[in-house]
């Protein structure tokens, strides 16, 4: 089994801030808690990528939808007599 390890330094700004949070859930381990947390954040960017990725598809499908027959008509009912 591939494992991954990384050693992040998260400054005074994010570090007291992992700290604190890691408190109030109740983990000892701040860096099993940063884990979690930053499993969590990896599978919310990549839902909210599909989501963005399949709202950009149907935009492009419905710009390549050929016109209704309705549009068609719309057209062609231009008073012209011919």
């Amino acid at each position: 089994m591939v494992e991954y390890f990384y050693t992040l330094d998260l400054g005074q700004t994010y570090g007291p801030k992992l700290e604190r949070l890691a408190g109030q859930a109740c983990f000892e381990d701040v860096e099993e808690f940063a884990a979690i947390i930053l499993c969590h954040a990896l599978d919310a960017l990549e839902e909210r990528e599909r989501e963005e990725d399949g709202i950009l598809a149907a935009q492009l499908r419905n710009k390549a939808a050929p016109p209704s027959s309705q549009d068609n008509q719309r057209e062609m009912d231009d008073d012209i007599p011919f």
